[in-house]
């Protein structure tokens, strides 16, 4: 006589809806629901989904403000660094009565100088941060760009 094969049948991990375990099966139909779908629960799942679809146009629509203010950073960055070599340039060249203007207009160049510096050391730790994958701070109105 011959001896019957071993079998073992062994579930691990969660099991949402329902589980067959089986050696061998023909011609089985499972139907997944056994009760049909409530008014409830159909517009349930319809909520839960335009909630999904709204916070995805809303990731898509931060991801794009974030695109814009990186880009106006880079700008900002070439503006502040042009201009703060120009103002300090003509600074220096007051200072030196290469050009006669007044001490006023040397000290005011001098403080733009100071000023586009900042800002180019400002746009420059953002870009860094981008750059290197960290999170950056983008602010929602565009006045503090």
């Amino acid at each position: 006589m011959t001896e019957r094969p071993y079998v073992r049948n062994e579930m691990s991990g969660n099991a949402k809806g329902p589980v067959v375990q089986s050696g061998s099966m023909r011609d089985v139909v499972i139907n997944s629901s056994a009760a049909p779908m409530t008014e409830t629960q159909r517009r349930w799942e319809e909520r839960q989904r335009r909630i999904l679809e709204e916070e995805e146009v809303q990731r898509d629509k931060d991801q794009r403000h974030t695109f814009q203010y990186v880009k106006f950073t880079r700008w900002r960055r070439r503006f502040c660094l042009v201009m703060g070599v120009f103002v300090a340039v003509f600074g220096v060249l007051g200072v030196v009565e290469v050009i006669a203007i007044a001490k006023v207009f040397v000290a005011l160049a001098f403080l733009f100088s100071i000023v586009f510096a900042i800002g180019w050391l400002k746009a420059t730790w953002i870009l860094w941060r981008w750059d290197a994958g960290r999170t950056i701070k983008v602010p929602q109105s565009r006045l503090y760009w």
